[in-house]
């Protein structure tokens, strides 16, 4: 390898182990549970009632619907703080508030992030944590490539007139050029790794959540809080995927169109 020749053993050992750290955690991130809510076979009784008209529910106080005219139910962090659930429709469950139906999936994910079109399924709960191991470790071991064809170029006394008479020039040029732009287009990894350390997910970015509550202050994201995150996040089980393909819903099931709802 034209880049990592001549290199320190403990340089090209990280070159080395950075393809299999990338592939590892791409093959986990893949091939176990994101995050899915078991859905239920049966509609929630209360909603049952609820949708019927009754006013005689137990806490009918704690039930509203909002916009898009799904049930809403408010509940009570474990810090005390007030947050609210969303019945979903076609799972029949009450998932989180950052909790989404997708419905290429075909399930709602606990603390979804985004459905990821290039790994073919969603990124939520479970697999958020291999999902950014992924994204840096790729990025690190193209800087690494990078590092070492530079490394490789000045070794030869680039750019002076002599070198270009040695083909081995053009391939570290090249080798240069192409993994410095992929670890360019591989920094969202480290938004992605931020994501997880200070508990956020790509919808809260789109929304004004953050914002109003940052991380390790007062309110809903506090230390305690960020605490029990990382311990479900990063601590979580790994559980295989089904070999079950889902079907993709339909979106007359009962939910809003497009993917994430």
């Amino acid at each position: 390898m034209y880049s990592v020749r001549d290199l320190p053993w403990w340089y090209q050992l990280l070159v080395a182990v950075m393809p299999v750290v990338a592939v590892v955690n791409l093959w986990l991130t893949n091939l176990t549970d994101p995050g899915i809510i078991p859905p239920l076979s049966e509609k929630d009784a209360v909603v049952e009632l609820l949708d019927d008209g009754h006013t005689d529910i137990p806490d009918r106080s704690r039930y509203v619907k909002d916009a898009k005219g799904r049930w809403m139910r408010a509940v009570v962090t474990p810090e005390g703080y007030g947050d609210f659930e969303k019945y979903c429709t076609v799972c029949n469950v009450w998932r989180p508030q950052r909790g989404y139906h997708c419905t290429v999936c075909g399930h709602c994910m606990e603390r979804g992030d985004h459905h990821c079109e290039v790994m073919g399924n969603c990124i939520a709960k479970l697999n958020h944590r291999f999902f950014a191991l992924f994204l840096c470790s790729a990025q690190v071991g193209c800087a690494l490539m990078m590092g070492g064809a530079i490394w490789r170029l000045q070794r030869l006394s680039f750019p002076n007139k002599d070198v270009w008479d040695n083909a081995e020039t053009y391939v570290l040029l090249i080798l240069a050029v192409f993994y410095g732009y992929h670890a360019l287009m591989l920094v969202f990894g480290t938004f992605h790794a931020f994501a997880v350390v200070c508990d956020v997910t790509t919808k809260d970015m789109a929304g004004d959540e953050v914002c109003r509550n940052l991380p390790c202050l007062p309110g809903k994201r506090n230390p305690t809080a960020l605490l029990r995150s990382w311990r479900a996040v990063c601590c979580g089980p790994i559980i295989w995927r089904s070999s079950t393909r889902v079907t993709p819903l339909l979106q007359d099931q009962g939910e809003a169109g497009g993917r994430e709802v």
